[in-house]
């Protein structure tokens, strides 16, 4: 990359920072929000570990069709 393009980057990257983390935020936390960020935690959990299952399933059987094939020599 030239220097022109890290700079456009950089500089993106900077407002795009100082536009999503604002200084100061007033924000009131209800007593739910912690059982909602548990149960996103939770959710997020049983995501990674079904998709991780259907990959495994797939690794799995590619591996049983290599190893299982006879030479037939």
């Amino acid at each position: 990359m030239n220097r022109r393009k890290i700079l456009v980057t950089v500089t993106l990257c900077a407002i795009a920072m100082l536009l999503i983390f604002p200084s100061q935020a007033f924000a009131y936390l209800d007593l739910g929000t912690g059982s909602y960020i548990i149960q996103i935690a939770i959710a997020a959990a049983a995501g990674a570990l079904f998709v991780l299952k259907m990959y495994w399933r797939r690794v799995k059987d590619a591996l049983s069709r290599l190893f299982s094939k006879s030479t037939g020599e």
